[in-house]
């Protein structure tokens, strides 16, 4: 479904007629600038996504990220003592957002101290997105990748516990992880990967990508069906519980610490409004969506 019928059926979602003219109202009087750039590198981070040993889904995925993880939107407000060369590691980014994945790869494997905290976040993330984006590797090698992320990151934890892309990797790996031990393994890590996400947030207030991974945490934890938390607690575990209100939250700061920096945020923000019955501003939000590219969106 593209994104002018989606925006219909949001459209008739909106039932008063108060609404509608609101809604109409806000896309005379309200343009929207055309500041979206994104380096076009998509991400998965899901929660409840379909299982890779089976077709049925326990709810339906939690996040997707487009290209946020590069150098430019990444960079420290505080650059971290570190003994790799800025160049080497713009570089780096550079072929990154390039999707140039195994280039990446190969650039980190050979740089000399393997063990410096720049080097080790980025294998992290590279090797996260080789095993998204590379379409010949089988399911197994998949899982080394992300076996093999997630023990480069556990094993920096110790020693740089005070840097938050080691927190947001490790969060993003630890889920990719679970996804492959099934549904329960999952749910049992959903505390710990959002704690994850809180330590990276609080060591870098103004990551929007954290932001908007931890509002979509909240969202898709609320928005669980009754019945479904139901079953789910009393097969596996104990659900976390969140609120409307706490996603709201994240999708703001996001938002305000990089207006427009991607489309889904300002999409969420819409969706999250609606649950709110907030329906002006879900209007405003959902209707500047189609102001954007479709990314994330077909």
């Amino acid at each position: 479904m593209n994104i002018v019928s989606r925006s219909r059926l949001v459209f008739l979602a909106l039932k008063s007629e108060f609404i509608q003219k609101t809604f109409l109202f806000r896309l005379k009087s309200k343009p929207v600038p055309h500041s979206f750039k994104s380096n076009n590198v998509p991400a998965n981070f899901a929660i409840f996504s379909r299982s890779r040993n089976s077709s049925q889904r326990l709810y339906y995925p939690l996040v997707f990220l487009s290209g946020l993880f590069s150098y430019k939107k990444m960079s420290d407000a505080t650059k971290p003592v570190s003994k790799i060369s800025e160049d080497f590691l713009k570089k780096v980014d550079d072929l990154f957002e390039e999707q140039q994945f195994e280039e990446v790869d190969k650039l980190l494997d050979e740089a000399e101290d393997k063990e410096d905290v720049e080097i080790i976040w980025r294998q992290v993330r590279v090797k996260y997105q080789l095993s998204q984006h590379s379409k010949s590797l089988t399911d197994a090698a998949k899982k080394d990748l992300i076996l093999g992320a997630y023990f480069l990151v556990y094993n920096a934890l110790p020693k740089h516990e005070d840097h938050y892309a080691i927190h947001k990797w490790l969060a993003v790996v630890l889920n990719e992880k679970a996804t492959f031990e099934g549904t329960k393994a999952r749910i049992q890590q959903l505390e710990t990967i959002k704690h994850h996400m809180n330590k990276a947030i609080e060591l870098k207030p103004d990551d929007s990508t954290t932001q908007y991974m931890l509002g979509m945490w909240c969202f898709e934890i609320t928005d669980m069906p009754w019945y479904q938390r139901k079953i789910a607690n009393a097969i596996f575990d104990t659900l976390p519980t969140s609120s409307y209100d706490e996603a709201l939250k994240y999708f703001l700061e996001a938002e305000k610490q990089h207006p427009l920096f991607y489309s889904q945020n300002v999409l969420m923000l819409g969706k999250t409004y609606m649950r709110l019955e907030n329906y002006e501003q879900a209007a405003y939000y959902l209707e500047m969506t189609k102001n954007y590219p479709s990314y994330g969106f077909s």
